[in-house]
């Protein structure tokens, strides 16, 4: 909820109304402490800008910055707060008439590389038995998102295989959203 201005405690009901017990914010500038509060999560990480019911242990892989959550004496999950680069934003280079191809080129060049070291860094967590999460501002659309079908039912101009989340998904990492909305 970066530039625009905001109001804290909307923002803080809708975290209480969802029962979170860990959000990733993006862009929160110096609202952290203060949405901590108001949306009463005891925790907050300021360098990753999660808010958690659980302890936070900030924590580093492979150059990138996670944490550690305390779900429960001697047990831990760990989650990373990403965000990858925003401009060229690709769904406005393709409705500017780029072609898929254009888009792809300029989507794998920026923002898959951020992916991929996110997904190794998040792999290397999970194949050592860590329950493992991500949240975040991808500036990209889902690879589940620009289907043929989605294309039919949407104004889309084509398919697109968006690199970035399909790199995440190669990492193992699953959308959990759409795993519970597949529609």
């Amino acid at each position: 909820y970066g530039g625009a201005s905001v109001d804290v405690n909307s923002v803080g009901e809708a975290i209480r109304a969802a029962d979170a017990d860990v959000v990733g914010v993006q862009e929160p500038e110096a609202n952290l402490a203060e949405l901590a509060r108001v949306s009463g999560m005891p925790h907050y990480e300021p360098s990753l800008h999660l808010l958690s019911r659980y302890p936070i242990l900030p924590a580093e892989r492979n150059g990138i910055p996670f944490a550690y959550l305390e779900v429960e004496p001697d047990r831990v999950v760990a989650i990373a707060n990403g965000h990858l680069l925003c401009c060229p934003y690709g769904p406005n280079l393709a409705a500017k008439g780029k072609t898929a191809e254009q888009v792809e080129a300029v989507e794998s060049r920026l923002r898959m590389p951020e992916a991929q070291r996110y997904g190794r860094a998040l792999a290397s967590l999970a194949d050592d038995g860590v329950p493992t999460f991500m949240t975040g501002d991808f500036n990209s659309p889902s690879h589940l998102d620009w289907t043929a079908d989605a294309v039919a039912a949407r104004d889309l101009p084509y398919e697109l295989d968006w690199p970035a989340s399909q790199a995440l998904a190669d990492a193992g990492l699953r959308d959990t959203y759409r795993e519970d909305h597949p529609d």
